[in-house]
């Protein structure tokens, strides 16, 4: 099986024998129902090859689709002229980045359908474009537009230059409104729908499918479709990882899994990083090198959303859902478009989504980023990744003396911490961001039977139940967990328990004692 990984052409996909999720069903349903769509995904969910499966489709190249659901609810197969957009690739740092982008975009398209040159404005040349691919083919054309807000999201912290923005895409894409005679079917894609801000005010006629739940599949693989499609792969990942195939169906669900687009819907996977796991056969974190996380949880911080808020899911109105005046003034709102957050369930009486982070890899990636930054650690650096590689060897052997060892020597004697107020809270949070940084699953306060466990961190070996002290002794730690049951509920896993007790010493800042039990 060859696998489309970062593959945007249907027709290629196709031609080479490439494996591909079938989708035309939604296809057809969604160009027959409507005439504008947008749809907000986040990156690497197959936006661009939605568009391109639209564009060989509006084409009439049935050949294509062969054996595809599409082949058997399309008669016709009319040909249309395809405009399509891409502003996908650039580095939008002032107008003239955009004015260059249109300029490519454009003179694609005028070689085909040629140009007035009393055409000025980008505008003007785009009207005039639909115009004459009308006159031209006599048929109404098909306009796409790939990740129309990418401009927009380079100009974040560039107030007067996104209002620059804003005002030149808005001429543009009021193009649609104004050829609406010409035009048979258009289709936005983008991360953000920047409503208030007034680039859609051209377009109030489009659709969103966002959060639709007819269309909450149309991007992604579902679980449904991994069983079908995939079963061999899986058969090899589970092999090459010493996994049972159920436990490699699992992994797979905790690690990529997770995304809702609408309440009650199926889940899907993240199509980039499953396909990436199928493919290296290797579970891995994909998703950390698909977007800018560094950026999103500088966002986050900034905004004072921590590491447990995250953890415990946000809220959000109804009405901000899809509304994003500014990421910096509304980053649940980015959060959840940029794929960190999805929607898990919707209070009808308070008319609020409830958002948690979707799997284990942007857990991964999101916690570990927040977490580093609460820190001052930066995770880019060769320290770093040192502390972080030998931290999980230590954890993963059960060698406490070496792992309160590097605690001390990199977080505490090097004063990477956190603002003292509460000296228990702050030994407490510091231990379970540490943890966070590591990659491990961290439950902060685990309740029991008879009382609250400080921290419980688990790895795929481990499970480590700790009780934290300040000035007093490790024996005490030790003490209350054993006498208050605080490790019974996992005596049945098969890792290996540990039951540590820890002390933090005010005067020296550093863990000055700890025991345990295995």
């Amino acid at each position: 099986m060859i696998y489309p990984i970062g593959e945007q052409d249907f027709a290629g996909i196709r031609e080479r024998g490439l494996v591909y999720v079938d989708k035309t069903d939604l296809v057809y349903k969604m160009t027959h129902e409507s005439k504008y769509y947008f749809l907000s995904r986040p990156r690497r969910f197959g936006k661009s090859l939605l568009l391109s499966t639209l564009k060989y489709y509006f084409q009439g190249e049935k050949e294509l689709f062969q054996g595809l659901a599409i082949e058997q609810l399309e008669t016709e197969w009319q040909q249309h002229p395809v405009l399509r957009l891409n502003f996908a690739y650039g580095k939008y740092n002032d107008m003239e980045d955009l004015y260059s982008c249109l300029r490519i975009n454009f003179a694609s398209l005028e070689q085909e359908f040629d140009r007035d040159q009393k055409e000025h404005s980008f505008a003007e040349r785009f009207s005039g474009i639909i115009k004459r691919a009308y006159e031209q083919t006599g048929q109404k054309s098909v306009i796409l537009i790939d990740e129309y807000d990418a401009p927009l999201q380079a100009a974040l912290d560039k107030p007067e230059l996104m209002e620059q923005y804003q005002s030149e895409l808005r001429s543009i894409y009021l193009c649609l409104k104004n050829n609406d005679e010409y035009i048979r079917f258009a289709f936005l894609t983008g991360i953000t729908a920047w409503g208030k801000v007034g680039v859609f005010s051209a377009l109030n006629n489009l659709k969103d499918i966002s959060i639709d739940k007819d269309y909450a599949t149309l991007c992604g693989i579902t679980e449904k479709e991994l069983h079908t499609v995939f079963p061999e792969s899986v058969a090899l990942l589970a092999e090459e990882n010493n996994l049972t195939v159920e436990d490699a169906y699992l992994r797979l669900k905790e690690l990529y899994d997770g995304y809702h687009f609408a309440v009650n819907c199926p889940e899907v996977y993240n199509p980039f990083s499953l396909l990436s796991a199928l493919s290296g056969r290797t579970l891995d974190n994909y998703w950390i090198r698909t977007g800018e996380t560094q950026f999103v949880a500088s966002l986050a911080k900034n905004a004072n959303i921590d590491v447990d808020t995250l953890l415990n899911g946000v809220f959000m109105p109804r009405e901000n859902m899809l509304n994003s005046k500014n990421p910096f003034k509304s980053p649940k709102t980015f959060l959840y478009q940029a794929g960190y957050l999805t929607l898990k369930e919707y209070n009808e009486d308070r008319k609020e989504y409830k958002l948690e982070i979707p799997n284990g890899e942007v857990h991964e990636s999101l916690i570990s980023h927040l977490a580093a930054a609460s820190l001052g650690i930066d995770l880019e650096e060769d320290k770093a990744a040192d502390f972080r590689g030998s931290l999980r060897s230590t954890f993963n052997k059960g060698q406490i003396e070496e792992m309160i060892t590097l605690l001390n020597d990199y977080i505490f004697y090097q004063g990477n911490c956190m603002t003292m107020g509460n000296k228990e809270l702050y030994f407490h949070n510091t231990l379970a961001t540490v943890f966070h940084i590591t990659g491990y699953n961290v439950e902060v306060e685990r309740s029991t039977a008879k009382g609250r466990a400080d921290l419980v961190v688990k790895s795929n070996k481990y499970i480590y139940v700790i009780e934290l002290k300040l000035d007093a002794t490790a024996q005490e730690a030790l003490d209350q967990i054993i006498r208050n049951g605080y490790a019974d509920p996992y005596k049945t896993d098969p890792r290996k328990l540990v039951k540590l007790g820890l002390n933090f010493s005010e005067q020296e800042r550093i863990i000055d004692d700890f025991r345990y039990e295995i």
